[in-house]
């Protein structure tokens, strides 16, 4: 929530700097020094409750804020001139302050209703299109409950933010292969992007994978994709990893066919609601050295987890052998209700 927070700082300040707010601080701080002292010449000597120029500054704020403690008041026809010119000006700026804020809350919400504020998030993750794949996305998210540690940002070539009631999304309108868009995303910061293959064409997903890398080159992209032929067009934007639709769904009918009740283990270990679900961890140092085997063991009776495999260099090795000496820079591949914490 901090993250939003300073979102709404910052766009604040820039609405004031464009409002020149500075105009009405000076205003106000020649109202106040200027009247304070002519009060003071005025009253002092002649009113007991004005002893040094404390006094009159004290009286000016107390008025010009309507709050009118009584403890001070003009005894002269100066100053009492003063007062009322004070107390109108008091009114007045208030007016405008209020009036200030209330149209810079309205412009920066309605701003951040149609995408058009300038996120400075770090470490978050960003999402590249739209489609029904990213309300489950971001519910995934949520159900994770990583939002609140690496927020999220939309990019979607819509009219409004989908989740305008959602404050821990972030929405930025425009095409999600447009450099311009991306920055203001500030892909550069970024931890990771997810981008979505939203009218099915691969050529507008592999530029966007192409835009976000050569605006990151250290971003982890995940993007989907809706012809396997174009793998390699996505290989060559150095795309971290490639998820082809037809095949994924292709190859799950089949396993379902063939062994019943497949897809819904699939769906209970990709889903955050509810069950077990599939983490990675990497390897910590007391580990390395032992065979997977022993680990495995120790997963099951330590941590209520089971090991799946690990990923070495890149290579995903599901069930290896439990001779297999595990080394450093390995990562665990590991089920279990909830994240290992050693």
């Amino acid at each position: 929530m901090i993250f939003f927070l300073m979102e709404y700082f910052r766009a604040f300040v820039k609405h004031f700097k464009e409002q020149k707010i500075q105009q009405i601080i000076y205003s106000t701080l020649l109202i106040i020094f200027f009247g304070s002292g002519v009060f003071y010449w005025l009253e002092s000597g002649v009113n007991e409750g004005i002893h040094h120029y404390g006094d009159a500054l004290w009286w000016i704020l107390v008025t010009m804020t309507t709050v009118g403690y009584g403890d001070l008041y003009p005894v002269t026809t100066g100053g009492r001139i003063i007062a009322v010119f004070v107390m109108l000006a008091g009114i007045g700026l208030l007016t405008v302050i209020i009036g200030v804020f209330a149209s810079a809350i309205q412009t920066i919400n309605l701003r951040k209703e149609m995408g058009k504020l300038i996120t400075s998030f770090k470490d978050h993750i960003i999402i590249c299109g739209w489609s029904e794949k990213a309300v489950h996305i971001i519910r995934e998210l949520h159900s994770e409950k990583v939002v609140g540690d690496n927020p999220v940002v939309l990019v979607a070539d819509l009219e409004t933010n989908p989740f305008e009631n959602d404050n821990l999304v972030h929405f930025v309108r425009g095409r999600i292969d447009s450099d311009d868009v991306l920055k203001r995303a500030r892909v550069d910061r970024a931890r990771s992007a997810i981008v979505l293959n939203e009218d099915g064409e691969d050529a507008t997903t592999v530029l966007a994978c192409l835009t976000i890398r050569k605006l990151n080159p250290d971003i982890y992209i995940v993007a989907e994709v809706s012809k396997s032929e174009n793998r390699s067009h996505f290989e060559t934007a150095r795309v971290n990893e490639i998820i082809v639709n037809s095949e994924i769904n292709s190859r799950l009918l089949l396993r379902s066919a063939l062994h019943c009740g497949i897809a819904q283990v699939i769906e209970e270990l990709t889903t955050a609601t509810h069950g077990n679900e599939i983490y990675k961890m990497e390897i910590k140092e007391k580990w390395v050295g032992q065979k997977f085997g022993e680990m495995y063991m120790q997963f099951y009776n330590n941590y209520d987890a089971i090991l799946l495999g690990l990923i070495r260099s890149g290579e995903v090795i599901t069930n290896p052998d439990r001779e297999m000496v595990l080394k450093s820079r390995d990562e665990l591949v590991y089920i279990a209700n909830k994240p290992i914490t050693v």
